[in-house]
């Protein structure tokens, strides 16, 4: 019963974690938000992006010069493409 609550206790924690880094990420992107709307462009949203990309473990390798701005533009069409007619 004791290891029980220990585990419960460690899902909270780990689910408060999440949601605190989630925060941290939506106020990140609103950073991006140049016309302060509420919401990001799909401009907005590559520059976004472009600027996670030394942060993602597999794409730190990535060539810095063209390669991250095709790589941002694609992620951002794509993110768009599956968000449908919901995103701006």
């Amino acid at each position: 019963m004791h290891i029980q609550m220990i585990h419960m206790h460690v899902q909270m924690i780990h689910m408060h974690v999440q949601m605190i880094h989630m925060r941290v990420q939506m106020i990140h992107m609103g950073c991006f938000d140049t016309d302060g709307d509420g919401a990001v462009t799909d401009t907005e949203l590559q520059a976004y992006i472009a600027a996670l990309v030394p942060e993602l473990p597999g794409l730190q390798g990535i060539d810095r010069s063209m390669a991250v701005d095709t790589y941002a533009q694609i992620a951002a069409r794509k993110f768009l493409f599956f968000l449908g007619k919901k995103g701006k």
